[in-house]
């Protein structure tokens, strides 16, 4: 046996470490669909542990072989943990088919002390990569549901995943289109019908959380076997976790739960779902909503019934109008003309269908107006009476701006059908009558303002069938096209343009409106409070006084809610803010 008891033991432990090292960093680079650790640790048995059980004695005083065999082993956890570590963000991306480098961190960490290191490295990561400007809401939000995936099977307590989605959080909050996204990711079942996407979207797992608490309520009678059991696996919580909460806390809240609580409440996710539900209900012309009941009822099961009781109503109105719709139709109509009169009145609603809402229960409607061309106000003002004969006393009182209209449109040879706004078809059929029409002269005949008008023409020269020019003036006149304008913008957009055309803003009034409309009426109680209090108050103080004293309405909102609607007031010059105080602002500021 080799003696080599005048080398240095920390000679020869930087040459084997060295050697490990570099062994693990060629082999365990951007590799993730296999595990890891059993190789480096296979190697690691058959070299450097072999290597020195040549090297070593047993001499007293010396490590024996079990002690280095201890080392090796601590240090393959603490270095392939590194490694993993600094890809821990791609490791998140393709999860889940990184799951065997996800068992890698999970065993790295439970061997070695690198949780902090762990944590302010994937925080650093996700910050330089996903949290900027450049990164659409929808990937954030994508990026954050596969964070909590991978987090939990890696940390079954969830404190890792505590201190790293709290960043995630806070920018999300930030982005104005974070409710609606995440409100349109919910509410897909289209992933559905992908069997390669089965359990990935939103909705899928929407599905599976309703149907674990289903069966999670059915075990609630807990036997005290199952109790004793539960009691002898409990283990305290890492020195990490936020003390003022529960891991039974940590572990309860699912993905939904954590995305529908980024602003602290359900209120504003259940606003902005009524919302977009109104906006696809009013766009529908086949008054099919089957797809929007199986998602309505999945959220009931979630969120209760009380809370969606506007849309059922909304969905009620929808199968109500197509009842109706059918009805009138039926109906004669009475004239004292000959048949052919008759046949002319009933035809020219045939191709109207219409929704009926109860206002009460719809969101708040922009309150556009919109002349229609005469054929088309004609055709209301026959259907608007069949109604009337049908449920007198009561009358329709249209709304012109909201809904759609499919559309044939021929120019030349060629031909378009699209489903469009009233908006883009009233625009559009004006331009039988005439060939050409200024900006200012339309935008009068259709009771619009002229900016208005022409995002409107803007869609129609983008399909190639309108031109838009200067006139004389330095009006904008925009001209019919004998043919189609070819080109690859203008043959693009024609290919795009097979749903409905978009608007500058959507029919009904946004989230922020809402939210905006329901704080006003606490606005005669700020102003009150902060009258009688000259020195101001903060925050919370308010928003505990408006909860004792204000019933009714009642007060329900967030401190979140009430921050921003005194933002809004402050920015109105209603208020002044000196620190962390509110102030009414005075006559002299």
């Amino acid at each position: 046996m080799v003696q080599v008891q005048g080398v240095s033991e920390e000679a020869y432990t930087a040459v084997v470490c060295q050697q490990v090292q570099d062994h693990l960093a060629s082999h365990t680079k951007r590799v993730f669909d296999s595990p890891l650790l059993p190789a480096a640790q296979a190697y690691v048995a058959a070299v450097p542990l072999q290597f020195l059980r040549l090297l070593l004695s047993q001499e007293p005083g010396q490590c024996s072989l079990q002690q280095w065999q201890s080392r090796l082993d601590y240090y393959v956890y603490e270095t392939v943990g590194q490694v993993r570590m600094t890809e821990m963000f791609d490791i998140v991306v393709d999860y889940p088919d990184s799951r065997p480098a996800v068992q890698d961190v999970k065993d790295c960490l439970a061997h070695t002390n690198l949780h902090r290191k762990f944590v302010a490295g994937f925080k650093q990561a996700i910050g330089e990569r996903l949290l900027h400007a450049g990164a659409a809401t929808s990937d954030i939000i994508e990026q954050y549901v596969s964070t909590i995936k991978t987090l939990r099977e890696v940390d079954p307590t969830a404190v890792l995943l505590e201190a790293v989605a709290e960043d995630i959080r806070e920018y999300l909050r930030s982005r104005r289109d974070t409710i609606r996204c995440i409100v349109t990711m919910l509410t897909d079942d289209s992933a559905g019908a992908n069997p390669e996407a089965e359990g990935e979207s939103l909705f899928e797992e929407l599905k599976h959380t309703v149907a674990d608490e289903g069966e999670d309520s059915d075990d609630e009678a807990e036997t005290d076997e199952a109790a004793l059991a539960s009691a002898e696996r409990w283990e305290p919580d890492p020195v990490d976790a936020d003390p003022s909460r529960s891991a039974r806390t940590r572990r309860m809240h699912d993905i939904i739960s954590m995305l529908v609580g980024i602003y602290g409440s359900k209120e504003l996710f259940i606003t902005e779902y009524r919302a977009m539900l109104s906006d696809k209900l009013l766009s529908k012309t086949d008054y099919n909503c089957d797809r929007e009941i199986r998602t309505l009822e999945l959220l009931k099961l979630r969120f209760g019934d009380a809370n969606l009781h506007n849309c059922e109503v909304m969905l009620k109105d929808i199968a109500d109008s197509k009842r109706m719709n059918s009805n009138i139709k039926a109906l004669p109509t009475v004239v004292t003309s000959p048949v052919r009169g008759r046949r002319q009145d009933a035809a020219s609603i045939s191709p109207l269908t219409s929704t009926v809402t109860s206002a009460l229960f719809w969101p708040p409607h922009h309150q556009d107006t919109l002349k229609l061309p005469s054929q088309i106000q004609a055709m209301l003002d026959t259907y608007a009476s069949k109604y009337h004969d049908l449920k007198a006393p009561r009358k329709l009182k249209w709304k012109p701006a909201l809904g759609s209209v499919s559309l044939t449109i021929k120019v030349g040879g060629d031909s378009l059908d699209l489903n469009v706004t009233p908006l883009h078809a009233t625009i559009i059929m004006h331009f039988q009558e005439q060939s050409s029409w200024k900006a200012s002269e339309l935008a009068k005949l259709m009771e619009l303002a002229v900016p208005k008008l022409r995002m409107g023409a803007i869609f129609w020269i983008n399909q190639g069938v309108l031109t838009e020019s200067r006139g004389t003036a330095g009006d904008a006149v925009y001209t019919r096209v004998e043919r189609l304008i070819e080109g690859g913008a203008n043959r693009a957009a024609r290919e795009a343009a097979t749903s409905l055309a978009p608007e500058n803003e959507p029919p009904m009034a946004s989230v922020q409106d809402m939210v905006r409309q329901d704080m006003a009426v606490y606005e005669t109680y700020i102003m009150g409070m902060l009258t009688n209090f000259d020195a101001g108050m903060p925050l919370d103080r308010i928003h505990n006084m408006l909860k004792m004293f204000v019933v009714d309405p009642p007060y329900d909102k967030s401190a979140d809610q009430l921050a921003a609607f005194l933002g809004r007031l402050v920015a109105d010059e209603k208020l002044v803010m000196q620190g962390d105080l509110f102030r009414k602002r005075s006559s002299a500021q």
